[in-house]
């Protein structure tokens, strides 16, 4: 293992590294489509990107971003309670049709094609934002329903900055980061770490006993630990050298159901990301050529039931890319891939592994005064020696007016069974079938701007078919196994509005409101549960904040408001329709070079009874107390400033 790390960061690499700017809600104006660091920034002008809002994600720095995109965006999580497992669900698709995306690389483990959100902090990163239809031909196989983009902007000159964030809460639960910027010569660092601890210790109503009962939860304690260290180096004006290692330690004793007593059962996390990229910019094109390792291990634990499992997962991926600028208004990307993945298993009756070769082209053109503009995407990929289909995507963007434009896109999407669906004993399947179909999108965007109002909204319908959806259904009492199921349509209408007023320099108003509607239904007409709604899919979900600054004063205000999910596939089981309500209040103070700020929020305000997995207990109401300071050795601020 040790020659494995040492090969991965001696992988010299080159390429290149160009900077454009955001999606900015609370600037009113719309995102310039431009050149950007990656392709998936760079090629998806037909998407749709959801950033979330510093003013909300300020409170969520201590927690996980299950808990900070739950909170801020549409996204459907699926939570089995706090500081255990999250998934995600984004227009009614499975947990692994949506990738977590970090410098270019996706991050879902591939024996399971999952990504526990619980267990990284959002704390890590400065930008976080979610691409609901990003295409598979830009992000690759099982990008079917979008992805989730975590990122850090690159400081440059000279930088000392050191920030520590902490909090407590009622349930014993504790969350502690700090985090260091430097500069060295032609060289910036960041480095992070952040530590949890979990009693939780919170209070819920059983519905599992008469007249349900207020209980506490038990065999709940748990532990995580992240590091993340980042170095960018300006080799020369045109080159530069990046590294970049995250590391999760994570122990978590799994709580009983409602319906059982006790638990026995424990996992532990481990997982070692690095990647490293040498990054060059040519007069007439650009080379971007990097390496990505990623290691896990989980082992899991049931002493009542006699039951060990270890998985261990390697992972080795390296990426070419080739821009060039094709003709006056144009730029293609041409790429080539190779992905190595090893599993071992105790699961599993060997050792498997799986090996991917990949080409892609990315083409825009726009005209003379970039109001109109399409984008052309394709991805070749043959696994194990086996050509997949050819993945297309083609998107269109116009801007009608200087704050409005219409965009949208199609494509295919395409994913091949994970190993845990192929080789897991018992239950595997090997004959399983990818699973294939057809996505579309459209979005009308307005932006206003003036000198003290800010508004951006956006209305999007969207459309996708997919034919042989895998889902494990059981063969026995104690066995289950994924099958092929026919076909699946998922459709709906997301609504998106952000309003910022400024009633003066120290006092402002800040609305957020986010609606979805997805309609996701078994349309196998040879199924018994033919137009059913998909399990765990509501049918619609509002998210609305608010929030006050008022000098020193911030307030805020959430209502959080899902529809009931069905359990079972015939749609006679479901779980209720929740409200959540969350209060947020801080007070900020500044230094000469310090600034911070002390906040409380109130969890569940009413005490809302609810659970996002059936017979998972979620906490009654809450409360968590935090701090957050920020030290700048560079930079004087003004402590009058509000």
């Amino acid at each position: 293992m040790n020659r494995t790390y040492f090969i991965t960061i001696l992988w010299i690499v080159f390429g290149f590294d160009v900077k454009a700017q955001n999606d900015s809600i609370r600037t009113g104006k719309l995102r310039e489509v431009v050149i950007e660091g990656s392709r998936t920034e760079q090629f998806n002008s037909g998407g749709r990107v959801d950033n979330t809002d510093t003013f909300i994600r300020r409170y969520f720095n201590q927690h996980s971003i299950a808990e900070l995109l739950n909170a801020s965006s549409g996204i459907n999580i699926r939570n089995y309670g706090p500081g255990v497992l999250a998934t995600t669900s984004l227009r009614g698709s499975s947990s692994q049709q949506v990738n977590l995306v970090w410098n270019g690389f996706t991050l879902n483990n591939q024996a399971s094609g999952l990504i526990d959100l619980s267990l990284i902090p959002t704390f890590l990163f400065d930008e976080i934002s979610l691409l609901p239809g990003l295409p598979g031909s830009l992000q690759g196989s099982g990008t079917v329903a979008g992805g989730i983009s975590l990122k850090n902007s690159k400081h440059s000159g000279k930088t000392t900055y050191l920030k520590y964030s902490g909090m407590v809460n009622n349930s014993l639960n504790t969350a502690n980061g700090l985090e260091l910027k430097y500069s060295l010569k032609n060289t910036n660092h960041k480095t992070s770490v952040f530590y949890q601890t979990f009693k939780n210790r919170f209070k819920y109503k059983n519905r599992a006993e008469l007249n349900f009962p207020t209980e506490t939860m038990v065999h709940s304690n748990g532990k995580n630990l992240n590091f993340m260290h980042e170095t960018n180096w300006e080799l020369r004006k045109s080159a530069g050298l990046n590294f970049g290692i995250w590391t999760t330690a994570s122990d978590q004793q799994i709580p009983p159901t409602m319906l059982e007593t006790t638990s026995e059962s424990n996992q532990e996390d481990r997982s070692t990301k690095m990647v490293l990229s040498y990054q060059k910019n040519r007069r007439n094109y650009l080379i971007h050529l990097k390496s990505y390792g990623q290691f896990d291990k989980i082992r899991y634990s049931d002493q009542s039931l006699e039951l060990f499992s270890l998985i261990n997962t390697n992972l080795f991926q390296q990426e070419l890319d080739v821009n060039l600028k094709t003709g006056k208004y144009g730029r293609g990307l041409v790429g080539l891939g190779h992905t190595y993945t090893n599993t071992n298993s105790s699961t599993y009756s060997k050792s498997v592994h799986r090996q991917t070769f990949s080409i892609w082209y990315n083409q825009y053109l726009h005209t003379k005064n970039k109001r109109f503009r399409v984008d052309l995407t394709l991805k070749q990929d043959v696994t194990d020696g086996n050509r997949l289909p050819l993945i297309p995507g083609l998107a269109l963007n116009y801007r009608m007016t200087k704050n409005s434009r219409v965009f949208g896109q199609i494509n295919r999407v395409y994913r091949i069974p994970t190993l845990n669906d192929l080789y897991w004993h018992p239950g595997g399947n090997p004959m399983l079938k990818p699973e294939s179909g057809i996505a579309m999108e459209g979005t009308l965007e307005k932006g206003i701007h003036t000198k003290n109002i800010r508004i951006l909204c956006s209305l999007t319908a969207y459309y996708r078919e997919l034919k042989n959806q895998i889902i494990w259904l059981p063969v026995s009492t104690q066995v289950w196994s994924p099958q092929n199921i026919g076909k699946v349509e998922n459709s709906g209408i997301e609504g998106r509005l952000s309003l910022l007023y400024r009633f003066s320099s120290d006092a402002s108003l800040n609305l957020s409101l986010n609606t979805d509607y997805s309609k996701s239904t078994n349309k196998n007409r040879d199924d018994p549960n033919f137009n059913k709604q998909l399990i765990y899919i509501p049918l619609y979900r509002i998210n609305f904040f608010a929030g006050l600054k008022y000098s020193n004063i911030h307030f805020q205000w959430q209502v959080i408001k899902t529809d009931k999910r069905y359990t079972s596939p015939d749609n006679e089981d479901f779980l209720t329709e929740f409200i959540l309500h969350n209060v947020f209040l801080g007070y900020t103070f500044t230094g000469k070079k310090s600034k911070g700020e002390l906040f409380l929020k109130y969890n569940n305000l009413f005490n809302e009874n609810y659970e996002t997995i059936a017979w998972r207990p979620m906490p009654l109401s809450n409360v968590e107390l935090g701090i957050q300071l920020e030290l700048n050795f560079n930079q004087k601020n003004d402590p009058k400033q509000k």
